[in-house]
């Protein structure tokens, strides 16, 4: 029994692992929901809430981060927030960016051209 209790945990946190966010995971998803967006390749942020709302947002400087999560249907709630910068900073242990951001939190993080901004309401 214990051996089989071990196996499955090995097995749930691999698979939990191996569905953690990337940079390129998470850009190709919203690149996908999100053929015909004319914004210019170069002007883009890739947001995504779990991988299946995603959006491209035209970046101008000084956005925020606020400014991005009050646009989703996470404005009102705890959020679990990863920025991905390429090409350095490409998955969740190098992320430029990751914490949790509460309705209230004005997040001082400065966002970049082409940054993938990961929202979770969940645990990762």
């Amino acid at each position: 029994m214990k051996t089989f209790v071990a196996l499955l945990f090995v097995l749930v946190a691999t698979h939990a692992w191996a569905m953690r966010p990337t940079y390129d995971s998470v850009r190709a998803s919203v690149e996908e929901q999100n053929p015909t967006n004319a914004t210019p390749a170069s002007e883009r942020i890739f947001v995504s809430h779990n991988y299946t709302d995603g959006a491209i947002v035209h970046f101008r400087e000084g956005i925020t981060l606020r400014e991005i999560i009050n646009e989703t249907k996470l404005g009102d709630k705890d959020v679990n927030v990863i920025v991905l910068r390429s090409p350095n900073n490409t998955t969740m242990d190098k992320a430029a960016c990751f914490e949790t951001v509460k309705p209230s939190d004005k997040p001082p993080f400065v966002l970049k051209r082409e940054d993938v901004i990961y929202f979770s309401d969940g645990y990762y």
